[in-house]
């Protein structure tokens, strides 16, 4: 993983995409030297989307009322 300044990000932005895309690459952008964003291939978002729904739908399951 690599984590560059929002300066950096801002002019290396077309380069981090492809690294992103293409190499499942993840970037963290940082703020005054705070984590602030991240990114990551548009594959590696609709996992982590698929695992937050299905987390979601255990808790539910888990805290619904029972007949």
């Amino acid at each position: 993983m690599t984590t560059v300044s929002a300066e950096q990000a801002r002019n290396q932005l077309g380069g981090i995409i492809s690294r992103a895309a293409h190499g499942h690459e993840r970037t963290i952008v940082t703020r005054r030297g705070k984590r602030v964003a991240a990114i990551i291939s548009i594959e590696d978002l609709d996992l982590l989307e698929a695992d937050i729904d299905e987390l979601e739908d255990r808790v539910d399951a888990q805290y619904s009322p029972k007949p």
